[in-house]
This record gives C-alpha cells, sequence and structure tokens, in this order.
C-alpha cells in the first residue's frame, strides 16, 4: 500500500502505482547527523546513495512522506491515517521519498527513484522506474535550500494556529491544483478545526488549501485563479 492512501487523492498522485523491482535494503549511519532539519537530516545519506548509485541523472527530491511507520508492513484499511497520530517529529518512523532529474528550469518527470526509510533502524530500499512519473509536478521542493522553510519550522508554525496539533501524515510537495505557485509542508490533521494544514515553503503562510500565495503570470492573474485565492490564517 502507497503511503499516498493517507492523504486526499487530489493532493497525492500515487508514483508508487508502477512496478518497481526494489534494491535489497541498505543501511546508514546516522550518527553525528546535523539536527538543524529534521528531513535533511535523514534525506542527505540518502541523496548520497541515490546519486552514486544512479550517477548521471542529477536526481532531486521532489517530494517527501512522512508517516509513523511503514503501511506497506503494517498494513490496514486507511494505511498512515489507521495509525496513531503523531505529535512530534522523533514520532516519525518512515518516510519515503521520491527523487527525478527535475530542475527548477527543466521539468523532467522521468526516470524515478522511490527511497523508503525505516527511520528507526536506519535500513532503506531504493526502487527505479525508467517511465515518466505521470500526473505529478517534477520541480525539487528544496531540501536544505535556506530560502525555504524546514519541517521544524512548519511544525513549530502550525502549532501556532492549533496548538494540540496532532498529525497523522506530513507531506512536503508542490501540490497537484491549478493556481499553486510554491511547494508546501502538509499537516494531515487527527484533530480538526481542518482536515490538513498548508505550509508555504518560502512564504510561510498557514492556509486552508495548498494555494498558499497568489499566483500570477507577469503580474497578472489568470482567470482559472481568480477564484482560487489563498484561504490563510
Amino acid at each position: 500500500m502507497s503511503p499516498h492512501a493517507s492523504v486526499p487523492a487530489q493532493l497525492l498522485i500515487s508514483a508508487l502505482l508502477y512496478m518497481y523491482a526494489a534494491d535489497p535494503a541498505v543501511s546508514i549511519g546516522q550518527s553525528g547527523l546535523p539536527n538543524t532539519d529534521f528531513f535533511e537530516t535523514l534525506i542527505s545519506p540518502l541523496s548520497q546513495y541515490v546519486h552514486q548509485k544512479y550517477p548521471g541523472f542529477d536526481l532531486s527530491p521532489i517530494e517527501v512522506d512522512a508517516c509513523r511507520s511503514d503501511p506497506s508492513v503494517h498494513v490496514a484499511p486507511g494505511g498512515c491515517m489507521a495509525m496513531s497520530p503523531m505529535e512530534f517529529l522523533s514520532d516519525i518512523g518512515y518516510i519515503r521519498v521520491l527523487y527525478t532529474p527535475g530542475t527548477i528550469s527543466n521539468d523532467l518527470c522521468g526516470p524515478s527513484v522511490a527511497v523508503s526509510l525505516d527511520v528507526l533502524r536506519g535500513n532503506f530500499t531504493s526502487t527505479w522506474h525508467n517511465d515518466s512519473v505521470l500526473e505529478d509536478v517534477c520541480k525539487p521542493v528544496g531540501i536544505g535550500n535556506a530560502s525555504r522553510i524546514t519541517v521544524n519550522q512548519a511544525l513549530a508554525d502550525a502549532k501556532t494556529v492549533v496548538p494540540d496539533l496532532r498529525f497523522y501524515t506530513i507531506n512536503y510537495r508542490q501540490a497537484l491544483y491549478p493556481c499553486v505557485s510554491e511547494p508546501t509542508m502538509i499537516f494531515t490533521m487527527a484533530n480538526k478545526p481542518v482536515s490538513a494544514l498548508f505550509i508555504g515553503a518560502e512564504t510561510r503562510n498557514i492556509c486552508r488549501t495548498a494555494i498558499t500565495r497568489v499566483f500570477s503570470v507577469n503580474g497578472t492573474v489568470p482567470p482559472i485563479c481568480e477564484k482560487n485565492l489563498p484561504q490563510c490564517y
């Protein structure tokens, strides 16, 4: 079961619908890693491995999905949404990272590599697909980019709106909606008042939808976006 089963289908179109041939599990040593950005801490050794194993493709993370545990191992109806909600980043026991050769100026969608990490054990597997990832936005989310928010900052910001925040998943990606102009950290909520919180990676706006800032082209808002404006706190 894909971790995408844990969130609304319109937000996360599963790239794992393809048939992958998974590599054997590999272990990473996590001691001594920096603790300034939880995602960067976990993903840095994965990216090193991906670049070494698949040289020449310039693969970058376009999506990160985090859950309490691997939904393909701890199978239950609802996937991550059926697990106990999380409160802290230290509750995350599983992440999946999708890599493609996409860049800001070259929006390629293939080939792709998906890496699944058992956070507690430090073991991960990588899977390769030759064809393009369909129905996805293949631009890097910018892990470690100083101009974009860290997951630590995003969680702290989310708790300014919902102090007792409990969440089932964190997804970092450019969501599949018209008029979305920046990557977002998406917290799928276990406690209301809303089903999800979206934190703009660049603006740090805290919103009810993936549209976290006004989308414009050369200073003009396209007609399709005139009614799709940010709904933020």
